[in-house]
């Protein structure tokens, strides 16, 4: 029978998670677990080590942003807006989310990562004004 996390996964387009929930779901191996799950586009963030995406036969992973570490509180949203704001930039809805090209999904992984990387420069949940308007002219051209 199937068990209601697997129907909550198959109305699911994209899942993102943290290497400390995939390990809560996944002890026996958390990367793996999370590979084998049944959503189209799958992203894990490892903390310090970046992050991995798994997106049909595609496996993207991206070293992390070395910075010095304040406060990680709103890493992980910062991350996921980052993450859908980038991929809707280059038309990704979720309609066209089955045609993403692994080189976006790439550079949409690399700005969410560069954006999670400055939110835990400052203390508490709001990013820096100044490393916010670089972060949009590198990643978004504005």
């Amino acid at each position: 029978e199937m068990c209601i996390r697997d129907s909550y996964l198959a109305r699911a387009d994209l899942l993102k998670l943290s290497l400390e929930d995939a390990n809560l779901l996944f002890p026996e191996g958390p990367v793996e677990g999370v590979r084998r799950l049944a959503v189209p586009l799958k992203v894990l963030t490892l903390g310090p080590e970046g992050a991995v995406a798994f997106f049909g036969e595609e496996e993207v992973r991206l070293p992390g942003e070395r910075v010095l570490v304040v406060d990680t509180v709103g890493a992980g949203d910062t991350f996921t807006a980052a993450l859908l704001a980038l991929l809707f930039r280059k038309g990704y809805t979720k309609a066209r989310l089955k045609a993403l090209a692994p080189l976006d999904l790439r550079e949409a992984l690399r700005g969410a990562i560069a954006l999670s990387a400055l939110a835990c420069t400052v203390r508490g949940a709001n990013l820096p004004e100044e490393g916010l308007r670089a972060w949009r002219e590198r990643f978004l051209g504005d």
